[in-house]
């Protein structure tokens, strides 16, 4: 892609050198900003109106840069009773707390909650490129919010972000270039997410297969273990048939389950110790090693958290359990847990790993059986987890899935790795694009032009 011939220096450090033709300025020479309102939310006459009403999560749940409404509506009445205002459509909707940057811009008249400030142009900006100018600004956005209880972009500081303006025609050119780019770009990452969400049902159904039916047949003979075993009722609903050889047994039977604690809070020198003290946060990985807080062994002599041992397997009982995923993890190092978390040991019949991968696959049963709070926790009862119905190989076969279920599901997880590289690379070209055309460092005007064709690049 071709640069412009003759740059200036724009004196602000993340737009650099822009084009000579160009100008720059604060956001709020270019826009309006208006903030957002909430009507009383014990009124009813103030809400389920016709009026589109905005708020930071509905743009973090919007796709694409244009929105047409959120998940709530109010009414005029409940406009004029807050501090909302009623926006025009082309407007660019700013998420300015919890979280900054989020941004679109509105396909009808909208106002916004108070998390929410709308910049609405001036006769010489395009919306559209305004969107890119300011998307291309987030991290300037960013780093301007202000607050210790939470971060909020104030609309001083919003009006302050430095944003380029050239033309009005070439902004619709640069527009007109990164819709149609990015609209690529958009389409790969999407294609590449939903083969990542087939691979990912592919992996657990596989699992989940794997540990109720025994191996296939082909991984079966070569493990010397009978390809084709006759099926018997396991008695249990949602198992269904499992190998005749097989047994089934409450799972309380065959591990020991751990609770684990938090250690008093007034006391210092029970914290930032060398011991990783996992709590569902900490459950992102297969093994854990390591874990965001720390506590000393003065807090394993004198409160009631212990030390686990190596492959030691894991979960969620309490707070993190998603509907549709149950985390599970195993201990890569010693450490302990908070009581939101199980620790489950094998007893004698059981291989540990094996322990491990059953209930993976047995994650959307445990997900069922979870209880959800008032507050929306979700909880899975120690007596829940005790009474689960599990079957059980005999050991070797058990080593036997254990080693075919590393194999396989490594190279599944492989491969998932490589597409979410890819989609970083492609998000990151994205973000680079963008910038560089709407601050002039890629000429794109001679491209715009020549896509739109000579009709339409007629005046």
């Amino acid at each position: 892609m071709q640069r412009y011939s003759d740059y200036n220096d724009s004196g602000v450090e993340w737009l650099g050198k822009i084009p000579v033709h160009w100008d720059a300025g604060h956001a709020k020479r270019w826009f309006r900003i208006v903030n957002g309102g909430t009507p009383q939310s014990s009124v009813g006459e103030y809400w389920d109106g016709e009026v589109v009403w905005l708020t930071p999560e509905d743009l973090g749940q919007n796709q694409g840069h244009r929105i047409e409404g959120g998940r709530r509506m109010i009414t005029v009445a409940g406009l004029q009773s807050c501090s909302a205002s009623l926006c025009p459509k082309g407007s660019l909707v700013v998420s300015t707390r919890a979280p900054i940057g989020h941004l679109a811009i509105t396909a009808t008249n909208a106002a916004t909650n108070q998390g929410c400030r709308t910049l609405v142009p001036g006769p010489q900006i395009d919306s559209t490129f305004g969107y890119y100018a300011v998307e291309s600004a987030r991290q300037v956005l960013e780093s301007l919010g202000q607050g210790s209880t939470f971060m909020e972009l104030t609309p001083a500081n919003l009006g302050s972000v430095p944003l380029p303006l050239p033309p009005l025609d070439e902004q619709r050119d640069i527009a007109a270039f990164l819709d149609r780019e990015t609209e690529r770009i958009d389409s790969l990452i999407a294609k590449k997410r939903l083969l990542i969400e087939r691979l990912q049902e592919y992996r657990t159904a596989l699992i989940t297969r794997t540990v109720t039916r025994g191996l296939p047949p082909e991984a079966a003979r070569a493990a010397g273990l009978d390809p084709s075993p006759r099926l018997k009722p396991s008695g249990v609903e949602w198992l269904g048939d499992v190998p005749e050889h097989w047994d089934v047994q409450c799972l309380k039977r065959l591990v020991s389950l751990q609770s684990g604690a938090t250690p008093s809070k007034a006391r210092d020198d029970f914290w930032d110790g060398d011991i990783p003290w996992v709590s569902p946060k900490d459950m992102k990985r297969a093994e854990l090693i390591d874990a965001e807080d720390h506590i000393s062994l003065a807090a394993v002599r004198e409160s009631s958290v212990n030390i686990l041992p190596l492959e030691t397997v894991l979960i969620v009982v309490r707070g993190m359990i998603l509907a549709h995923s149950f985390p599970v993890a195993m201990t890569g190092a010693p450490l302990a847990i908070n009581q939101d978390m199980k620790a489950l040991r094998s007893k004698s019949d059981v291989v540990q790993h094996y322990l491990y991968w059953a209930l993976i696959g047995f994650g959307d049963r445990l997900v069922r059986l979870t209880d959800e709070s008032a507050h929306g926790t979700r909880r899975l009862e120690t007596t829940t987890v005790g009474a689960l119905q599990f079957p059980v190989p005999p050991r070797q076969e058990q080593s036997s899935i254990v080693s075919f279920l590393e194999t396989r599901v490594s190279g599944i997880d492989g491969l998932l790795a490589r597409i979410s590289r890819a989609i970083e690379r492609q998000q990151e070209y994205r973000t680079a694009l963008i910038t560089a055309a709407v601050t002039g460092k890629i000429d794109v005007r001679e491209t715009a032009s020549s896509d739109r064709g000579p009709a339409e690049s007629q005046p």
